[in-house]
Order: structure tokens, then C-alpha cells, then sequence
């Protein structure tokens, strides 16, 4: 019995969250208010598929600060199953504009990409072949990715400048976006509905940045990002 009202409880609640979801996506834009709903929609795989890339990136991160190849390997399966497709994305900059001097970035500048991963993970094993040969397995068995996964775009932001992109995104269902970077400055994420409103942000000390929101009407968002460095970072924008 007590199965049952536990049930019919969480029945309940989807219900009303549910309810919510859709009143908010029936809404009609408004000149002022924030395009965000009242009620958080479950993610979708393409959501999801963000958040597991931005996990990766820390993973590839942690596996960089401690030369340990196995953390990059599943970094690159992680990636691999994300199956993120490619997508150019038109953008703007506002800023200092300069880039920085090359010889300054210490970063790795390698792409978020399953081929990259594993290709550092074999670099960190160094002579150690059974470690090789390990990680080469795991390139080979790699799955093909999700049928729908994220979007993605390769790009580069100067020093102290801010790229925009305009995007858009359905009203009820979750939406994320991920900037994540090549390890040399800090990068901040923020995005801002069509009046201006801000939605999310991530503004930690990292370049690895995720945000999530639902929102209550179908519409456009401008994601900013922003490079706090003095040299470029080339980064992975990744979307739903």
C-alpha cells in the first residue's frame, strides 16, 4: 500500500509539473518578462548529451593536471557516446579584439573530440604498452554516439573579448549550453533571453562552462561568451 501512495504521489507531481510546463508554453512572449518557466522540464538525450561533454572536459582535465592516460581514455568514451554532430555558428565580438601572443598559450588546444582524447591518452602512456594497447581497444570498441546528440561548433574567442551567438530554443523543453575550452584563460558563460534578460550563467575560475534552463516560450537567446585572459582560448560550443 504505502508502494501505491508513493506512486500515485510522484504521478501526481509529474502531473503538475506537467500542467505548469504547458500553461507556461502557452504563453505569448512578453516585452519584459524573462523567458524562463516556472516549472523544470525533464532533460532531453540532446540536453543530457551536453552535460556528459562538459563531464568529459573535466575529466580530460583531471587527467591532464595528473598525467594519468586512463582518465583521458574515458574521457574520450564518454565523448564518443555523447555523438555530437557538427555545426557551423555564425557569431559576433565585441572587445579588445587581440588576440594574444601564440607563444604564451600553454594549453593543450586539443578538440573535444573522441580521435583527440585518445590520441593524448596514448601520448600520456608514453612506452607503457600494455597501457597502449588498453586504450587503443577502447578506441576500437567506442560506440557510435547518440542517434540525436548535441550540436557542436569549434571556435576561438581573443583575449578579453566576448563572442555572441544568437540561438534558439523550443519552450517546455530543457535547454543547455556548454562552452568548454582549451585550458589556457578562464571563460565565462552567460546567456540572455530576446529582452535582454539574463537566464543563466556559469562565471567559476574554469573555461569549462554549462548552463541549463526551460524555457516558457519558443524564442531566441544570445549566448555570450567571455575570455577574462590575455592570449585566445579556442573552445567547444555544444548545444541541444
Amino acid at each position: 500500500m504505502e508502494n501505491v501512495r508513493v506512486l500515485l504521489a510522484a504521478a501526481g507531481a509529474a502531473l503538475l509539473t506537467g500542467t505548469a510546463l504547458a500553461q507556461d508554453a502557452a504563453r505569448a512572449p512578453d516585452a519584459k518578462a524573462t523567458n524562463v518557466t516556472s516549472a523544470t522540464a525533464p532533460p532531453t538525450p540532446q540536453a543530457m548529451g551536453v552535460e556528459h561533454a562538459a563531464l568529459a572536459a573535466t575529466l580530460a582535465s583531471y587527467g591532464r593536471a595528473t598525467q594519468n592516460p586512463l582518465a583521458l581514455m574515458l574521457a574520450g568514451q564518454l565523448i564518443a557516446g555523447v555523438g555530437a554532430t557538427d555545426k557551423p555558428r555564425e557569431k559576433t565580438s565585441d572587445g579588445d579584439g587581440v588576440a594574444g601572443t601564440p607563444a604564451a598559450k600553454s594549453g593543450t588546444g586539443v578538440a573535444l573530440t573522441p580521435a583527440a582524447l585518445f590520441a593524448e591518452a596514448r601520448t600520456l602512456a608514453g612506452s607503457d604498452k600494455a597501457l597502449v594497447a588498453q586504450i587503443d581497444r577502447a578506441a576500437a570498441r567506442q560506440s557510435k554516439g547518440a542517434v540525436n546528440g548535441p550540436v557542436r561548433h569549434f571556435d576561438s574567442v581573443n583575449a578579453q573579448t566576448n563572442d555572441w551567438y544568437t540561438i534558439a530554443f523550443r519552450a517546455g523543453e530543457s535547454a543547455r549550453v556548454a562552452a568548454i575550452g582549451d585550458g589556457d584563460t578562464d571563460l565565462d558563460l552567460r546567456v540572455y533571453d530576446a529582452n535582454g534578460n539574463l537566464v543563466c550563467s556559469d562565471t567559476d575560475a574554469t573555461d569549462r562552462t554549462v548552463c541549463g534552463w526551460t524555457p516558457a516560450w519558443t524564442g531566441t537567446f544570445r549566448v555570450k561568451i567571455s575570455n577574462l585572459g590575455n592570449v585566445y582560448n579556442r573552445y567547444t560550443l555544444l548545444t541541444n
